[in-house]
């Protein structure tokens, strides 16, 4: 379709007046051809006025990449303060003051831990050593052991006191004084001039005879370690070479005793340190003497009797 002239020509008028009117001057609008606005291709704004086909290339993306954990979320940049909720910081001390809870309002009350008190450790103390039974001596006691004369050919010796029991740590045998017989021929022929054999003793059980009635039975030898209570003792019997002298022998006998004391109601047990208890023994040792008499009545062996001395 053709535009008339006269179209053309009022567009054109109207495109000049809104030029004029948009630059203020109040020129009158040219309705000469020359006015009217020439389109040309865009241009890259240089100086040579050429046109620029090419697309402007896009500014590159300066952002920094995030740090931090993404799981986490951003972590707050060096600038600003983590406790103030990613304010900036600028190193100078804020003026805002934390906010406040008026105790009528507060909440309930959060119960801090209380604080324990250390417990003072347990004292150690170390275990006691078990009781070791000590051996002391006590050179006041005199007790002797009993004896009786069940037959006559031995002695027995006991325990002193019911519920003790006596042990015999040594035994040794002294001979004594002599007295000779009042009748050297009594007993059989003695060579004139026979010297006096040695008395002494050697220990083997001794049983008394039957009609000895409730004696207490020899039933081990008078002899280092035999063990004594009043209801069983040790026989002693005497020991010498035949022929010899008749008369009556004398030895002295030198008893190393001990007995294990509990308490202190036996008199060797008493007066000894560590003083004895049930649950802390002790062992009590002394000596005592006695003297064993024998009557030899014959020139053979076995013609003797055990008799009573005159100083026990």
């Amino acid at each position: 379709m053709r535009i008339p002239r006269w179209a053309t020509v009022i567009m054109v008028m109207a495109l000049g007046g809104c030029s004029a009117g948009g630059s203020g001057t109040g020129a009158q609008p040219s309705f000469s051809a020359r006015s009217l606005p020439q389109v040309s291709p865009t241009t890259d704004g240089g100086p040579s006025g050429r046109r620029s086909d090419a697309a402007t290339p896009p500014e590159p993306d300066r952002t920094p990449p995030a740090t931090g954990n993404p799981a986490r979320g951003r972590e707050p940049s060096a600038t600003e303060n983590p406790a103030r909720g990613g304010e900036p910081s600028d190193g100078k001390t804020s003026s805002r003051k934390p906010a406040t809870r008026d105790p009528a309002t507060r909440g309930p009350a959060t119960h801090e831990p209380a604080t324990r008190t250390p417990r003072s450790p347990e004292p150690v103390t170390p275990t006691p050593a078990p009781w070791r039974t000590p051996t002391v001596g006590n050179d006041h006691a005199s007790v002797r052991l009993d004896h009786r004369y069940p037959t006559n050919t031995c002695l027995i010796y006991s325990a002193p006191r019911p519920g003790t029991t006596v042990r015999i740590e040594s035994l040794s045998a002294a001979s004594g004084p002599y007295s000779p017989a009042e009748d050297p021929t009594d007993g059989g022929a003695i060579p004139t001039g026979t010297e006096r054999a040695t008395m002494g003793v050697t220990g083997k059980p001794c049983v008394p005879g039957a009609e000895a009635g409730n004696e207490v039975p020899g039933d081990v030898g008078c002899e280092a370690g035999a063990e004594l209570t009043d209801r069983s003792g040790c026989g002693l019997y005497p020991d010498y070479r035949t022929p010899t002298p008749l008369g009556t022998y004398e030895v002295k006998l030198t008893w190393r005793l001990s007995t294990l004391c509990r308490d202190t109601s036996f008199a060797p047990c008493q007066g000894v340190r560590p003083e004895p208890e049930r649950e802390r023994p002790v062992r009590v040792t002394w000596s005592v003497s006695t003297n064993y008499c024998v009557l030899v009545q014959g020139d053979r062996p076995g013609l003797y009797q055990v008799v009573g001395c005159a100083v026990e």
